[in-house]
């Protein structure tokens, strides 16, 4: 995925958050970065493999987060209505 497209997916995160943490995740190998000499410059991003163990491990927490936006939220709505 070029960076421009990751812009764009992660809305209202800033170019320099957006290096900083795009570089930190491919020092610790998640991620690959290439660079391709084009006019612009073009910078693409891959997920590893050691990411696609990580995408496996936390699939479970994603499925319950999912499951339970409801409650979730139904929660925030009755403590937020307590407090008030």
């Amino acid at each position: 995925m070029r960076y421009s497209e990751l812009s764009r997916l992660i809305a209202g995160v800033g170019k320099k958050m957006q290096t900083q943490i795009l570089r930190s995740l491919e020092r610790d190998g998640p991620i690959t970065r290439e660079v391709v000499p084009t006019v612009p410059v073009t910078t693409s991003y891959s997920l590893t493999e050691l990411d696609a163990s990580l995408y496996q491990a936390t699939r479970h927490i994603r499925g319950w987060a999912h499951n339970h936006l409801g409650d979730v939220q139904g929660n925030r709505k009755a403590y937020d209505a307590a407090v008030e």
